[in-house]
């Protein structure tokens, strides 16, 4: 078969008629990825992670393999970066920065991977994300070409205020303004409110569109509610509603969705997932419910394993479909890691490290996803993840002092004191060679079990969301 592709003159007078349209639905496209942002972005609904990845370009690192993380974020108290430390000082660190994620899809007919995506990052002296850049590959041209981007702004503590979204005009060579959210925080850096805009050309200003409130309780985020906004009663109406259940870890157990029936007025089920763990907080297994009208009860919709090596990274996640009697294959996702590197030492965009108290534990650099469909040894995907060397102000241990652990040496359990006014910190513990042992909750003053960790020294870490709050070492007896 010949494949015909326009010539340049036409590709361009193409391009020139589908621009206005283009920019329409590509703003259509982005205001309702941001108005449903509790059921994508900032969902704990592991069935988001599927459509993600299994729609979106960016498959892998979006979708695959953040949906296993994606909803222990909400269990920290700010959940897009940040970079106030206590009492912090500045140093020099050398950090392994992920420049781009390339996405390929295999081709049978020529056992060859064909290039379809690149996802581009920057970032600032203090390592924020400071750009995404999303790109296709065109056949045309053999080339990627930018196809939209957003970029991050940040206050003074190092939280998101900003996220706009731009689209590339290749007949301008520029970028044209689609969408933004802006973003507010009460004084512990906990995200309250956040607004989605669209840009209206015609009066060149931001209109509002979209609205997200979250509810806390004891650091974990329990409660988002989602509006959008009513230009004829000039109020802003409810549309979707998430709430999370916590076990005592601070790990979510339960999401449970709901939209709004503008009709009878009443919020209604929509979806639900259930999570479980093992013994290290490792998420192992999410099941995935759909609320049947009908039957007015739940209904098993997916199914999601997650599997890990001995050095606690996550190398595969299995996937399941619900087909009305018993859960069958639906394809899985390998991950392959450099071992040389921990996440710790590694700078992430912040779709990234908004997840940093994630439910999986993946404890050094991914270098390579590989996707395969239901039944089948043979790939049909794969995102490779490209890193390069950078320095970046980093965060100095604090003093001793600041924080309090006792007893030391411990063997049963420890309890861990601070003076800032945090209830509490996400707990981080490392071997001497650098492999993760456990990641949990933890609360002022509160016993912590050491009677899994074996006699010797180990490191911890005491997190405030993406923040290293204080660093040390415990001694296990």
């Amino acid at each position: 078969m010949i494949q015909v592709f326009p010539s340049e003159n036409n590709y361009i007078n193409c391009s020139q008629l589908k621009l206005t349209m283009m920019k329409k639905v590509y703003t259509v496209i982005i205001i309702s990825m941001m108005v449903i942002c509790v059921s994508a972005q900032n969902s704990v609904n592991s069935w988001t992670g599927r459509i993600i990845s299994r729609n979106l370009h960016n498959t892998v690192a979006y979708g695959n393999f953040m949906q296993g993380i994606s909803d222990s974020h909400l269990s920290s108290s700010r959940f897009f970066g940040g970079n106030t430390v206590y009492d912090q000082k500045k140093m020099l660190a050398e950090m392994q920065k992920l420049d781009n994620m390339e996405y390929q899809e295999y081709n049978l007919g020529t056992s060859l991977w064909v290039n379809s995506y690149l996802d581009e990052f920057t970032y600032n002296a203090n390592g924020h994300n400071t750009s995404n850049t999303y790109s296709d590959w065109s056949m045309f041209h053999n080339m990627y070409e930018p196809s939209f981007k957003e970029d991050y702004n940040y206050d003074a503590s190092g939280n998101m205020t900003e996220r706009l979204t731009s689209m590339w005009d290749s007949i301008s060579s520029q970028w044209y303004s689609l969408a933004k959210s802006d973003y507010t925080y009460d004084n512990q850096g906990n995200p309250m409110v956040q607004y989605s805009y669209y840009w209206d050309e015609s009066t060149m200003d931001w209109i509002a569109i979209g609205k997200e409130e979250y509810t806390y309780a004891s650091n974990n985020l329990t409660l988002v509610i989602s509006y959008i906004w009513n230009d004829f009663a000039s109020e802003w109406m409810n549309s979707y509603k998430s709430e999370y259940m916590f076990n005592a870890g601070g790990y979510i157990t339960t999401s449970t969705d709901y939209t709004w029936d503008f009709i009878g007025n009443v919020w209604k089920y929509e979806s639900k997932t259930e999570s479980s763990y093992n013994a290290g907080n490792q998420l192992i297994m999410d099941i995935m419910y759909s609320w049947s009208i009908a039957g007015s009860s739940w209904v098993n919709d997916a199914k999601d394993n997650y599997i890990y090596d001995a050095d606690m990274n996550m190398t595969s996640v299995v996937y399941s479909i619900w087909n009305g009697s018993l859960w069958v294959d639906d394809g899985h996702d390998d991950y392959t890691y450099n071992n040389a590197y921990t996440y710790n030492e590694l700078l992430m965009p912040w779709i990234f490290t908004q997840f940093e108290n994630s439910r999986v534990i993946t404890g050094h650099m991914i270098t390579l996803s590989t996707g395969y469909d239901a039944g089948s040894s043979i790939p049909s995907n794969r995102t490779i993840f490209n890193y390069s060397s950078t320095t970046v102000t980093g965060i100095a241990e604090i003093p001793d002092g600041k924080v309090a652990v006792y007893p030391q040496p411990a063997s049963v359990s420890v309890k861990f004191s601070w003076p800032a006014n945090y209830q509490s910190l996400k707990l981080e513990v490392s071997d001497v060679s650098g492999n993760i042992i456990s990641y949990q909750q933890v609360e002022k003053n509160r016993a912590v079990s050491v009677q899994d960790l074996s006699p010797g020294m180990y490191f911890y870490r005491l997190i405030n969301n993406s923040n290293t709050f204080y660093t040390g070492k415990l001694l296990i007896n």
